[in-house]
Protein backbone atom coordinates (compact mmCIF):
# COMPACT_ATOMS: atom_id res chain seq x y z
CA UNK A 1 0.00 0.00 0.00
CA UNK A 2 2.85 2.04 0.53
CA UNK A 3 5.20 1.49 -2.57
CA UNK A 4 4.89 3.85 -5.11
CA UNK A 5 5.33 1.56 -8.13
CA UNK A 6 4.42 -2.44 -8.33
CA UNK A 7 5.80 -4.65 -5.99
CA UNK A 8 7.09 -8.45 -6.30
CA UNK A 9 5.78 -10.63 -3.97
CA UNK A 10 8.75 -13.24 -3.41
CA UNK A 11 7.89 -16.24 -3.36
CA UNK A 12 5.17 -19.11 -3.32
CA UNK A 13 5.65 -22.46 -4.44
CA UNK A 14 3.79 -25.90 -4.18
CA UNK A 15 5.82 -27.53 -1.38
CA UNK A 16 3.20 -27.17 0.75
CA UNK A 17 0.70 -28.43 -2.13
CA UNK A 18 -1.56 -25.86 -3.44
CA UNK A 19 -2.47 -24.26 -0.04
CA UNK A 20 0.42 -22.27 0.46
CA UNK A 21 0.36 -21.73 -3.36
CA UNK A 22 -3.06 -20.51 -3.82
CA UNK A 23 -2.61 -18.19 -0.47
CA UNK A 24 0.14 -16.05 -1.69
CA UNK A 25 -1.23 -15.90 -5.46
CA UNK A 26 -4.79 -14.23 -3.93
CA UNK A 27 -2.42 -11.66 -1.73
CA UNK A 28 -0.59 -10.51 -5.68
CA UNK A 29 -4.62 -10.68 -6.85
CA UNK A 30 -5.70 -8.66 -3.70
CA UNK A 31 -2.94 -5.90 -4.49
CA UNK A 32 -1.69 -5.72 -7.39
CA UNK A 33 1.70 -7.26 -7.32
CA UNK A 34 4.41 -9.33 -9.51
CA UNK A 35 4.68 -13.02 -8.13
CA UNK A 36 8.09 -15.15 -8.13
CA UNK A 37 7.26 -18.94 -8.36
CA UNK A 38 10.25 -21.05 -7.36
CA UNK A 39 10.28 -24.32 -8.78
CA UNK A 40 9.82 -26.39 -5.55
CA UNK A 41 6.56 -29.12 -5.48
CA UNK A 42 5.43 -31.34 -3.20
CA UNK A 43 8.46 -33.65 -3.54
CA UNK A 44 10.91 -30.78 -2.92
CA UNK A 45 13.62 -28.79 -5.20
CA UNK A 46 13.53 -29.58 -8.77
CA UNK A 47 16.84 -30.70 -9.83
CA UNK A 48 16.35 -31.44 -13.25
CA UNK A 49 15.49 -29.39 -16.22
CA UNK A 50 12.27 -31.50 -16.94
CA UNK A 51 11.20 -30.97 -13.20
CA UNK A 52 11.43 -27.46 -13.21
CA UNK A 53 9.90 -27.31 -16.70
CA UNK A 54 6.78 -29.08 -15.57
CA UNK A 55 6.27 -26.98 -12.17
CA UNK A 56 6.46 -23.92 -14.28
CA UNK A 57 4.06 -25.14 -16.72
CA UNK A 58 1.60 -26.15 -13.77
CA UNK A 59 1.68 -22.77 -11.79
CA UNK A 60 1.16 -20.49 -15.55
CA UNK A 61 -1.90 -22.44 -15.83
CA UNK A 62 -3.26 -21.51 -12.31
CA UNK A 63 -2.36 -17.90 -12.48
CA UNK A 64 -3.24 -17.69 -15.85
CA UNK A 65 -6.90 -19.09 -14.56
CA UNK A 66 -7.16 -16.30 -11.80
CA UNK A 67 -6.52 -13.74 -14.30
CA UNK A 68 -2.81 -13.11 -13.88
CA UNK A 69 -0.80 -11.55 -16.66
CA UNK A 70 2.04 -13.60 -17.94
CA UNK A 71 4.51 -10.51 -17.49
CA UNK A 72 3.87 -10.64 -13.69
CA UNK A 73 5.39 -13.44 -13.32
CA UNK A 74 8.84 -14.51 -12.09
CA UNK A 75 9.72 -17.79 -12.07
CA UNK A 76 12.63 -18.77 -10.44
CA UNK A 77 14.43 -22.41 -11.20
CA UNK A 78 16.96 -22.40 -8.32
CA UNK A 79 20.09 -22.38 -8.49
CA UNK A 80 21.86 -25.38 -6.53
CA UNK A 81 25.16 -25.53 -5.72
CA UNK A 82 27.93 -27.18 -7.88
CA UNK A 83 30.79 -26.79 -5.76
CA UNK A 84 30.23 -29.44 -3.26
CA UNK A 85 31.59 -32.38 -5.37
CA UNK A 86 28.61 -34.77 -4.81
CA UNK A 87 28.19 -36.55 -7.53
CA UNK A 88 24.25 -35.67 -7.87
CA UNK A 89 25.19 -31.92 -7.39
CA UNK A 90 27.27 -32.06 -11.11
CA UNK A 91 24.29 -31.01 -13.42
CA UNK A 92 22.84 -28.36 -10.96
CA UNK A 93 23.97 -25.60 -13.16
CA UNK A 94 23.59 -27.39 -16.55
CA UNK A 95 20.10 -27.77 -15.30
CA UNK A 96 19.35 -24.85 -14.14
CA UNK A 97 20.53 -23.12 -17.93
CA UNK A 98 18.31 -25.63 -19.83
CA UNK A 99 15.14 -24.97 -17.72
CA UNK A 100 15.79 -21.09 -18.35
CA UNK A 101 15.83 -22.13 -22.11
CA UNK A 102 12.62 -24.29 -21.65
CA UNK A 103 10.61 -21.85 -19.78
CA UNK A 104 11.86 -18.79 -21.55
CA UNK A 105 10.94 -21.20 -24.79
CA UNK A 106 7.32 -22.12 -23.43
CA UNK A 107 6.56 -19.35 -21.76
CA UNK A 108 7.53 -16.02 -23.42
CA UNK A 109 6.21 -13.10 -21.72
CA UNK A 110 6.76 -14.26 -18.15
CA UNK A 111 10.35 -13.59 -16.10
CA UNK A 112 12.96 -15.34 -14.86
CA UNK A 113 14.45 -14.52 -11.48
CA UNK A 114 17.71 -16.33 -10.15
CA UNK A 115 19.77 -16.46 -6.79
CA UNK A 116 22.92 -16.27 -8.92
CA UNK A 117 25.72 -17.13 -5.78
CA UNK A 118 23.78 -20.54 -4.94
CA UNK A 119 25.98 -22.35 -7.40
CA UNK A 120 29.17 -21.21 -6.10
CA UNK A 121 28.82 -21.93 -2.26
CA UNK A 122 31.37 -23.12 -0.38
CA UNK A 123 34.68 -22.63 -2.75
CA UNK A 124 36.31 -19.56 -2.29
CA UNK A 125 35.66 -15.74 -2.17
CA UNK A 126 37.62 -15.25 -5.49
CA UNK A 127 36.68 -18.40 -7.08
CA UNK A 128 33.30 -17.93 -6.21
CA UNK A 129 33.16 -14.50 -8.01
CA UNK A 130 34.95 -15.41 -11.34
CA UNK A 131 32.51 -18.62 -11.46
CA UNK A 132 29.39 -16.42 -10.34
CA UNK A 133 30.21 -13.89 -13.04
CA UNK A 134 30.23 -16.88 -15.74
CA UNK A 135 27.07 -18.69 -14.56
CA UNK A 136 25.56 -14.90 -14.97
CA UNK A 137 26.45 -14.77 -18.34
CA UNK A 138 25.70 -18.40 -19.83
CA UNK A 139 22.66 -17.87 -17.90
CA UNK A 140 21.54 -14.58 -19.54
CA UNK A 141 22.01 -15.96 -22.87
CA UNK A 142 19.84 -18.72 -22.19
CA UNK A 143 16.97 -16.27 -21.19
CA UNK A 144 17.19 -14.65 -17.83
CA UNK A 145 16.45 -11.24 -17.37
CA UNK A 146 16.46 -10.81 -13.85
CA UNK A 147 19.06 -11.87 -11.21
CA UNK A 148 19.54 -11.80 -7.15
CA UNK A 149 23.36 -10.45 -6.77
CA UNK A 150 25.28 -8.38 -4.99
CA UNK A 151 27.02 -6.40 -7.33
CA UNK A 152 30.83 -6.31 -5.69
CA UNK A 153 30.52 -10.21 -6.12
CA UNK A 154 30.29 -10.46 -9.99
CA UNK A 155 33.06 -9.14 -12.35
CA UNK A 156 33.15 -8.03 -16.10
CA UNK A 157 33.60 -10.98 -18.66
CA UNK A 158 36.99 -8.62 -19.91
CA UNK A 159 38.22 -8.70 -16.47
CA UNK A 160 38.48 -12.68 -16.53
CA UNK A 161 41.30 -14.30 -17.92
CA UNK A 162 40.59 -17.54 -20.52
CA UNK A 163 42.18 -20.37 -18.18
CA UNK A 164 39.48 -19.23 -15.60
CA UNK A 165 37.00 -18.73 -18.27
CA UNK A 166 37.31 -22.02 -18.93
CA UNK A 167 37.68 -23.90 -15.97
CA UNK A 168 34.60 -22.34 -14.92
CA UNK A 169 32.18 -22.78 -18.48
CA UNK A 170 34.01 -26.79 -17.72
CA UNK A 171 32.33 -26.71 -14.41
CA UNK A 172 29.32 -25.61 -15.57
CA UNK A 173 28.55 -27.86 -17.87
CA UNK A 174 30.42 -30.99 -15.98
CA UNK A 175 33.30 -31.55 -18.78
CA UNK A 176 35.55 -33.76 -16.74
CA UNK A 177 37.88 -36.39 -18.24
CA UNK A 178 37.54 -39.67 -17.70
CA UNK A 179 39.88 -41.98 -18.76
CA UNK A 180 39.17 -45.86 -17.71
CA UNK A 181 36.60 -45.02 -15.69
CA UNK A 182 39.34 -42.13 -13.33
CA UNK A 183 38.56 -38.70 -13.96
CA UNK A 184 41.77 -37.37 -15.19
CA UNK A 185 40.43 -33.43 -15.62
CA UNK A 186 38.20 -32.33 -13.10
CA UNK A 187 37.28 -28.81 -13.44
CA UNK A 188 35.97 -28.22 -9.45
CA UNK A 189 39.59 -29.65 -8.32
CA UNK A 190 41.24 -26.96 -10.90
CA UNK A 191 39.54 -24.34 -10.38
CA UNK A 192 40.21 -24.96 -6.46
CA UNK A 193 43.96 -24.97 -6.89
CA UNK A 194 43.75 -21.96 -9.01
CA UNK A 195 42.31 -19.71 -6.29
CA UNK A 196 43.58 -21.36 -2.70
CA UNK A 197 45.98 -18.79 -2.16
CA UNK A 198 44.84 -15.84 -3.65
CA UNK A 199 42.69 -13.59 -1.79
CA UNK A 200 40.15 -10.57 -3.12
Amino acid sequence: KCAGGKCIINSTNYEDGNERFNSVLNLALNYGSGLVIGTIDEDGMARTSEKKFEIAQRSINETRNKGIQDYEIFFDPLALPISTGIEEDRLNAKETIESIKKIRKDIKNCHIILGISNVSFGLSPLARINLNSIFLDECTKAGLDSAILAPNKILPLSKINEETKKLCLDLIYDKRIFKDNICTYDPLVELTKLFQDVSV
